[in-house]
């Protein structure tokens, strides 16, 4: 969801979530096997239409990009979503899922089912490969903590440092007729594009 501030007409994409679709859309073979739909709610939207448009075309896996400004929302509808859907996998990310072991404890297997920590583009597209090709298993995907069959919380080794100028570039005409022509970008990893247009100037893009 976006900003308390902003109403349902100036709602903002979660520019996270195109990032993690774009890396999975270079990953040719994988990416036939999954549809990958993002939505963007304002923060006036009731959370009756949010679960609605889940609830009435249940998808297999639902995921939140956890900003300090929709965190506890996403956790409540999060926890309603794991009620009304059980069989739904629901996802955590983005800057709130830090430490995940208390991440995890803090939340219950009644909330998320997986937390991953930060921007994790490698991360979800191994999760979504494990989905698919029952390959790799979850405690071999860096950078993510899960529940067992009885609820234990077990968090998975350190992500490695990542090289963010590999990453491939989120701004293709297909997502900047999805997005709008207004696009919010927060990221604590820094950005190794330097667009003309960004608002901070390319000189300080990174």
């Amino acid at each position: 969801r976006a900003r308390r501030a902003w109403k349902t007409a100036a709602a903002s994409w979660a520019f996270g979530a195109f990032s993690l679709r774009r890396y999975v859309e270079t990953l040719s073979e994988l990416a036939r096997h999954v549809q990958i739909e993002i939505r963007s709610y304002a923060s006036d939207e009731t959370d009756e239409l949010v679960l609605h448009e889940i609830v009435s075309n249940p998808p297999d896996v639902v995921g939140f990009t956890c900003q300090p400004w929709n965190h506890s929302d996403h956790s409540k509808l999060s926890r309603l979503i794991r009620r009304l859907l059980p069989e739904v996998l629901v996802l955590h990310g983005g800057p709130m899922v830090i430490e995940i072991e208390q991440y995890l404890k803090r939340h219950g297997p009644e909330t998320l089912s997986i937390a991953f920590e930060g921007e994790a583009e490698h991360s979800f597209a191994e999760f979504l490969s494990h989905l698919v090709y029952k390959s790799p298993e979850l405690a071999e995907i860096s950078g993510i903590g899960y529940f067992d069959a009885e609820g234990s919380p077990h968090v998975t080794r350190e992500r490695e440092a990542l090289d963010v100028s590999a990453l491939p570039a989120v701004m293709t005409p297909e997502n900047l007729r999805e997005m709008g022509s207004y696009v919010l970008y927060e990221t604590s990893r820094g950005c190794p594009f330097q667009c003309s247009f960004c608002n901070w100037g390319s000189q300080k893009a990174r």
